[in-house]
């Protein structure tokens, strides 16, 4: 599949092709996705603004994340290193489409997505001189689980006279034709009661009985919620159940995008909100529109986050993710077998113990970043390439020491062996530590809608969703 898919996509780039050689990366497979940093131009001159995008082609029925991922996931990232003087302004945003995940609904992008970003060369640059641009292009990719993958993406760019490429300036124009834009429609939302009211006038010319509002935050809205369609001669209302965020009156950032339908495609307009309705008339028709109730989700609860958790929990005992670490405490079991019942009943209870206590930390620390406007998710700590380094070298050496290349001893046997041969509660301990924290890129079925709703509710709640999923985790061994 994944050979098919870089075929084709090689294919696809030698069709569209002209006599010039653009300036662009290798295309990167990093998994499910297909990555390439590429420019509209092969040369420009000092002080022009060029475009260069993040184009990626994603494997069938898996997804990224737009700017504001809904319920679960992570918005596609890109982190620049530029040469002196060269800025990098802001993503340019498709145009995203509502995934239903269980009782979730979530903002982003399958197939094929284009980034377009604004690259400004420095007056100072030298004619001449050719210069490198790089990102790391950072993206959870999700289909029944959700992997954290990345690449670092380069691409060399001449400076001097300006040489347009038409291979990726098509695409590239495609895609910036094709994302939202600030038009004239006037906009205001407020809080009434449970309820979010959106209210918009000076439509562009389209369909809108099917409209729906992505926002660009999270917080303003649930996201899961049926967005109630109201048209009037006027305008448009969108009813809705109002978000988290209104705590302390209305959220810091309430704009976003209106998709409607426009000659039989979906497009959308960006929209600058305002804290008061424009004056729209009576509603002369109303209906229920977006996925949330169009395929019959019903809203998750408390009691059915906890027995989603719990039983993600059960099933992310045979995700990939958790394969080494399964390996190690099943030697354990292996070695133990010959010991009394009460021993092994605490090694089974010093696993859990350590499942639990991880989770707890991971939780805390989650919420406390999460307090601090940081947008972060599942799995967080693997986005530090830091520590997926360290993880790759410990399972690397554990993986060598059960083959029986080396044997640890000394002063180092209770740390190293802990973690694969020693059977006491120290190892069994560190052994739950060590399944979670390579457990976290992967998202069992059931776990994800428990997981999103645990993220929007309040400390305890979320507290306890993660503690359900630890148990389901450590059940098996217990």
């Amino acid at each position: 599949m994944r050979l098919l898919k870089l075929t084709l996509f090689l294919l696809w780039s030698l069709i569209i092709s002209g006599p010039a050689m653009a300036a662009e990366s290798p295309v990167v497979d990093t998994g499910r996705v297909n990555a390439q940093l590429v420019s509209n131009y092969d040369s420009a001159m000092p002080g022009d603004e060029i475009y260069v995008a993040l184009d990626t082609m994603l494997d069938p029925e898996w997804h990224t994340y737009w700017l504001n991922p809904g319920d679960s996931g992570e918005r596609v990232q890109l982190q620049w290193e530029l040469p002196a003087g060269y800025e990098a302004g802001e993503i340019i945003w498709p145009l995203p489409y509502a995934i239903p995940t269980g009782p979730l609904i979530n903002y982003g992008f399958d197939d094929r997505a284009v980034f377009p970003v604004p690259l400004k060369i420095p007056e100072t640059a030298v004619p001449g001189e050719r210069v490198t641009i790089k990102t790391n292009a950072y993206y959870l990719v999700c289909k029944d689980v959700c992997i954290p993958e990345n690449t670092d993406l380069s691409l060399e760019l001449q400076i001097g006279e300006p040489v347009l490429d038409g291979r990726w300036n098509d695409v590239i124009n495609l895609a910036k034709m094709a994302a939202p834009k600030l038009g004239n429609v006037t906009a205001g939302l407020v809080k009434s009661g449970d309820d979010a009211v959106y209210q918009f006038t000076n439509l562009p010319e389209g369909d809108f009985s099917k409209a729906y509002f992505f926002p660009e935050s999270q917080g303003v809205i649930e996201h899961s919620a049926p967005q109630r369609i109201g048209l009037s001669e006027n305008g448009l209302q969108i009813k809705t159940t109002a978000g988290f965020d209104w705590k302390n009156g209305p959220p810091a950032n309430l704009n976003g995008v209106l998709s409607y339908e426009k000659d039989g495609k979906t497009v959308g307009t960006q929209i600058a909100m305002q804290t008061e309705l424009p004056d729209i008339g009576p509603i002369l028709s109303g209906s229920a529109a977006g996925p949330a109730t169009g395929s019959g989700i019903a809203k998750i609860g408390f009691f059915g986050a906890l027995i989603g958790a719990f039983l993600g929990g059960l099933i992310l005992n045979i995700m990939p993710c958790v394969f080494p670490v399964i390996s190690i405490k099943a030697l354990s079991i292996a070695k133990s077998g010959g010991e009394d019942r009460k021993t092994i009943r605490r090694d089974a209870w010093a696993y859990t113990l350590g499942i639990l206590v991880s989770f707890l930390i991971l939780t805390f620390i989650l919420l406390a970043l999460k307090a601090g406007g940081n947008e972060i998710g599942w799995g967080f700590q693997l986005q530090d390439p830091r520590v997926v380094g360290l993880l790759a070298l410990l399972l690397f050496a554990v993986g060598l020491n059960l083959l029986g290349v080396f044997e640890i001893a000394g002063g180092f046997q209770n740390t190293g062996q802990a973690l694969t041969q020693k059977s006491g509660f120290t190892g069994s301990f560190f052994t739950g530590v060590l399944a979670v924290i390579v457990a976290t890129p992967c998202t069992a079925p059931l776990m994800a809608g428990a997981v999103g709703y645990a993220f929007t509710q309040s400390a305890p709640v979320t507290l306890m969703v993660f503690m359900a999923l630890g148990l389901g985790f450590a059940l098996p061994f217990l």
